[in-house]
């Protein structure tokens, strides 16, 4: 059940990082389109594992640090870390 808003929510932040971009209405929607069909997106969200989850995390860390480069604040440091600390670990 999680790994689909999990890519909901990947395809939401793929069209608000395009918007960090100072993009408009069709550019955010391009970037939502382009998003939603990577192959990584729907090919991890139908299986029951943590790729879907890795892909949102690090997409939202994308947004985050795009954002302290567009405004300069550095209070959205705090944001990037709370995302980063619960990644969950894969090693073999």
């Amino acid at each position: 059940m999680w790994p689909a808003p999990a890519a909901a929510g990947t395809v939401l932040v793929g069209g608000m990082t395009a918007r960090e971009f100072g993009g408009a209405r069709r550019a955010r929607f391009l970037a939502a389109i382009a998003t939603a069909t990577m192959p990584v997106l729907p090919g991890g969200a139908h299986i029951a594992n943590t790729t879907s989850c890795e892909v949102l995390a690090w997409a939202a860390i994308t947004l985050v640090v795009v954002r302290i480069g567009r405004t300069g604040d550095t209070r959205w440091w705090l944001a990037a870390g709370a995302l980063v600390g619960p990644e969950p670990r894969t090693y073999a």
